[in-house]
């Protein structure tokens, strides 16, 4: 009985000294600058980008882990941010879209 005291007590040591040595948040990471696809295209004529969709879902899974994980990632957020235009686009939206004239349903 007292054997598992001493380690339950030194796994709680090591977990509590875990957290505390935890490093200090850095400076705010870069993050894509979504747009709406109307603002996209009007952008995209003026200066000549091309315009980069993300079509998710709010169920997708891996929509979820390609946010957290690449599109949370520095070098891709700048890279995409110097490069493209970037939007956000729901499949599943209600919204009408216009674009160019024309209204998407």
């Amino acid at each position: 009985m007292k054997h598992s005291l001493w380690i339950f007590a030194l796994a709680a040591l090591a977990v509590s000294f875990g957290f505390m040595l935890k490093p200090a948040p850095t400076a705010a990471q870069p993050q894509i600058n979504w747009v709406s696809i109307e603002e996209a295209a009007k952008l995209a004529q003026q200066d000549g980008k091309k315009i980069l969709i993300d079509v998710y879902t709010d169920w997708c899974g891996w929509c979820k882990k390609m946010d957290k994980a690449t599109y949370a990632n520095a070098e891709v957020a700048n890279y995409i941010n110097a490069n493209f235009h970037a939007v956000k686009f729901n499949a599943e939206q209600r919204e009408e879209v216009v674009l160019k004239g024309k209204t998407f349903k």
